[in-house]
């Protein structure tokens, strides 16, 4: 399930806060957690950065996992299924998180940016390999061992997999 916020329609640099519900980027995000937004472009968007985004008239929030020929695809931090969407445009970046025990994440900071990272390499790979696996071709070949017919599965892969 994709994340639902109370988004504030009009963002600028200055940073507004809005409340965070649904569970998708758990445990990062939780139930009314407070987030520090400010508008994006595309320019300012990198691999791994929380955003907030518009499908379908609704306001989501999630990690942007790969940037590829001018789409972003996103998946929530909580989500497992091979489920990646992709969005055009993002409205705003994800500055810092007010937990609910008071603590302050600044996503700027080196540690959060490294962290970032790393949640969107292990993403980027888990979407590659669902990737693959569409493109990984049947090739069913058949045997004759003495009194039966066998079929043995040859998965033949095709190159430049990743």
């Amino acid at each position: 399930m994709l994340e639902k916020i109370n988004f504030i329609p009009f963002l600028s640099q200055t940073p507004t806060k809005i409340n965070v519900s649904g569970s998708s980027m758990h445990p990062f995000l939780e139930e009314n957690d407070k987030v520090l937004v400010v508008s994006a472009t595309k320019e300012t968007i990198n691999e791994g950065d929380i955003v907030v985004f518009r499908r379908e008239g609704k306001d989501y929030i999630h990690r942007a996992i790969l940037i590829k020929g001018g789409k972003f695809y996103e998946i929530g931090d909580n989500q497992c299924a091979g489920n990646w969407e992709t969005f055009d445009q993002p409205l705003a970046k994800v500055l810092i998180v007010e937990k609910n025990d008071g603590r302050k994440i600044d996503l700027s900071e080196g540690k959060q940016r490294q962290l970032a990272r790393k949640i969107a390499s292990f993403q980027k790979i888990r979407y590659k390999r669902l990737e693959l696996r569409k493109k990984i071709k049947f090739k069913p070949l058949f045997f004759l061992t003495s009194k039966y017919y066998r079929i043995m599965e040859i998965f033949i892969k095709p190159k430049n997999i990743l």
